[in-house]
């Protein structure tokens, strides 16, 4: 993963650890969330939405309830196949209520 420094409070406990890793490595506890949307993406070479994903991310040293909006974007290498991919993300925890 590459990333701007405005999304390290984002990434908690992974950071700066995640930089240079994949996905799975860097946030092995909401893998199983996302990987059938990397899955379809890659498949399907399209982007796909995600919106208000539920999940709860290690970081501030605990497991904490948060809510992510963003896509997954294929980026194609020069054999035309996805070698990687572009996830723009936001965060919205602490504006949802029970």
């Amino acid at each position: 993963m590459l990333f701007r420094s405005i999304f390290a409070p984002l990434a908690g406990k992974a950071h700066p650890a995640l930089m240079g890793s994949t996905f799975e490595q860097g946030f092995p506890e909401i893998w199983q969330v996302f990987k059938p949307s990397f899955d379809n993406a890659e498949a399907s070479g399209v982007a796909i939405d995600v919106s208000e994903m539920e999940m709860y991310v290690a970081r501030n040293s605990f497991l904490e309830e948060t809510y992510f909006t963003g896509n997954f974007i294929p980026i194609r290498g020069d054999t035309g196949s996805v070698e990687g991919f572009y996830n723009g993300v936001s965060s919205s925890v602490g504006t949802h209520s029970a």
